[in-house]
């Protein structure tokens, strides 16, 4: 190819890859923003009686909504949740380093350092008000499993300070008021009201 061809090229697509690059970042924010819009839903039903109509969260729409404006922890990045009947996934990268260590052991801290690919698996148990019930059935730490003893010990170093009602790998997340239910399904959760 003549290298007066070459600028030409890059030109042409540019021009080519442009509105896929904007229709991709119009489509997160689309998803993001109708998010949003879901939770506002929620807050609102919140302080007015039911009957409501049933509330979809996608999970592509969370994931859209967290990658959004540092919604999440800095150590936390490149979230994704994905969902079937019952069955809550998550997968992220974390930087054990930059997690708050309040008063966790040294092992703990050795074990638990460095920048890791992590996977969690949890079970909906219960999706009745006025809490839903996950069982945390699964972590994977770079495509390794973790024994349940050491998910134990992650749990209650790094989790428990912040959140005191988690003291194991079961444990109830209240649901909004007046929602009677949640349900899981293939990449969403079913607010009923």
């Amino acid at each position: 190819m003549p290298i007066a061809s070459r600028p030409r090229m890059r030109a042409l697509a540019a021009v080519l890859l442009c509105p896929a690059l904007l229709c991709g970042i119009s489509r997160s924010a689309r998803l993001a923003q109708n998010f949003q819009t879901q939770l506002q839903r929620i807050a609102d039903y919140a302080t007015t009686p039911p009957p409501h109509p049933d509330i979809v969260l996608t999970a592509n729409g969370a994931d859209a909504y967290l990658a959004q404006d540092a919604k999440i922890p800095p150590a936390i990045r490149r979230l994704h949740l994905s969902s079937t009947p019952g069955v809550l996934r998550g997968q992220a990268q974390v930087d054990f380093n930059q997690l708050p260590h309040r008063g966790a052991s040294a092992w703990a801290q050795m074990i638990f350092s460095g920048v890791h690919q992590l996977s969690v698996v949890a079970r909906l148990d219960s999706g009745a008000a006025p809490a839903a019930n996950l069982t945390i059935e699964q972590v994977s730490l770079d495509g390794e499993r973790i024994p349940d003893f050491l998910i134990d010990l992650a749990i209650h170093e790094f989790v428990t300070p912040k959140h005191p009602s988690i003291q194991g790998r079961t444990f109830p997340v209240q649901l909004p008021a007046n929602v009677r239910r949640v349900r899981l399904g293939h990449d969403r959760a079913i607010l009923s009201y």
